[in-house]
């Protein structure tokens, strides 16, 4: 139901909803502008980032992203700020559990040190045993998969490293009146 205070285009209108649907903008371009199927890409693209730049269609779209995000978080009852608060959890446990692991290392070496002064004749086999442990004991890659997916999970969140493109946001094109057809 389109605000009352916001009166766009029929054209308009559809542009808007096939964009809150997913589709890219030169996709929502050619739906909402059929006519211009025989346009160029270049050409497409940049009416589409004209459009959207527009103050009416630019709310309108906005406004209707608003209300998606509330439907997704209610339907979840989970938002972004408890994800990354979740996240940044499971990443302070494991470097907790790695700081852990290092320090009983440190301990491990000290008391090593220790054994090897008493007794010097045994040594080889104070290190032996202690390799021995330390292969038990060591940094598993769970700890270490558990901060990188964590912090992968949050770069997406954040946007970076992102290896698809998400289509319920905004591309703006700037520049594209400098540029030739």
């Amino acid at each position: 139901m389109p605000d009352k205070n916001i009166r766009l285009s029929e054209r308009q209108e559809i542009f808007v909803q096939e964009l809150i649907k997913g589709k890219s903008q030169r996709q929502a371009m050619l739906t909402a502008y059929p006519s211009r199927k025989d346009w160029k890409e270049n050409s497409i693209d940049s009416a589409a980032s004209t459009l959207l730049r527009n103050k009416k269609v630019n709310k309108r779209f906005n406004d209707l992203m608003e209300q998606v995000r509330k439907r997704e978080t209610e339907k979840t009852m989970w938002t972004r700020e408890e994800s990354i608060e979740t996240l940044r959890y499971v990443i302070d446990v494991n470097r907790q559990d790695l700081d852990r692991i290092q320090d009983a290392m440190e301990e491990e070496l000290v008391e090593l040190q220790a054994q090897i002064d008493k007794d010097p004749g045994n040594a080889a086999m104070y290190v032996k045993a202690m390799l021995k442990n330390r292969r038990t004991r060591r940094a598993s890659q769970v700890n270490n998969k558990g901060i990188t997916d964590a912090v992968a999970e949050l770069n997406k969140m954040q946007g970076f490293n992102e290896e698809t493109i998400n289509m319920n946001g905004v591309v703006m094109f700037t520049g594209e009146d400098e540029l030739e057809d």
